[in-house]
């Protein structure tokens, strides 16, 4: 768009739009995202980034659909809380009434920021907590970290990697078992090109089952116990099995999205 600079920025700023602000979905935007019309969605980008100056450096503004819970809001839920990787249950107002909505991870769209300077948020409200919430959980859950490139290369010439594809693809109760993995977390013992590093890798499993059936094929697979599960000369990995229905995700605040099996885990889906 010509012309876009400090005039347009604080038009979006005028208009009310930041993380979290909703809308409701109707002609162009229908159009363009495949949503129906009705539906309501909610911006997930950062505030800062929605009303840049700079449309080359931040051209879209990222969204993604809103779900009506059937079910009252609470503060307590697993949604609520974290423990679901996929959807984040997030109270706004609707003509008064607190009600609670999904923030659904597999239905996220990516529109140009300049559309969004023909009209103004007209969905239910959004508080600015609610809005940094998503950008935590958003930024928590999805961000890619990168590895050092040493890290990768050991990694893979121990053939680390391979072992845990294998058993991520090995099938449970007549599906592969990395239908059941929610997501992945790391933590490595340094983000500079050394020698060694320490590696561990978190899997967090739908249940209590699943966690225990995939952390028995690791370590039949490795031949070891986890977590200390493997070592080369370069690397020293350690892998632990979670289940959602007793972790929540601030256990990860420390850790890193591991994002190589991420095509694995159904994450990857109806992202376009």
């Amino acid at each position: 768009m010509v012309g876009f600079g400090d005039a347009e920025a604080r038009k979006l700023l005028q208009l009310g739009w930041r993380q979290g602000s909703t809308f409701v979905v109707q002609g162009r935007l229908s159009e363009l995202t495949g949503f129906a019309e009705g539906e309501i969605a909610v911006v997930l980008t950062q505030s800062c980034s929605v009303v840049s100056m700079d449309l080359v450096k931040d051209p879209f503004i990222e969204i993604s659909l809103l779900a009506r819970e059937a079910q009252a809001y609470s503060a307590k839920s697993q949604n609520a809380v974290g423990k679901n990787m996929r959807k984040l249950s997030i109270p706004l107002d609707e003509d008064g009434r607190t009600i609670g909505f999904l923030v659904d991870i597999n239905a996220r769209r990516f529109l140009g920021r300049e559309l969004f300077l023909d009209f103004a948020p007209d969905g239910p409200q959004s508080s600015v907590a609610v809005g940094e919430r998503i950008g935590r959980w958003i930024g928590g859950t999805y961000s890619r970290a990168a590895l050092p490139n040493n890290l990768v290369e050991f990694f893979r010439e121990a053939r680390f990697n391979e072992v845990i594809e294998s058993v991520l693809k090995s099938k449970y109760e007549g599906n592969p078992i990395h239908g059941s993995v929610r997501s992945m977390h790391a933590d490595w013992s340094s983000d500079e090109e050394v020698d060694f590093y320490d590696l561990r890798i978190d899997f967090l499993c739908d249940d209590e089952l699943v966690s225990m059936e995939f952390n028995e094929r690791l370590e039949s697979a490795f031949g070891g116990t986890l977590p200390d599960i493997a070592k080369s000369g370069k690397l020293n990995l350690r892998l632990n099995v979670k289940d959602a229905m007793s972790t929540s995700f601030n256990e990860f605040d420390h850790m890193r999205r591991f994002s190589d099996w991420d095509f694995f885990s159904g994450l990857a889906d109806d992202m376009s």
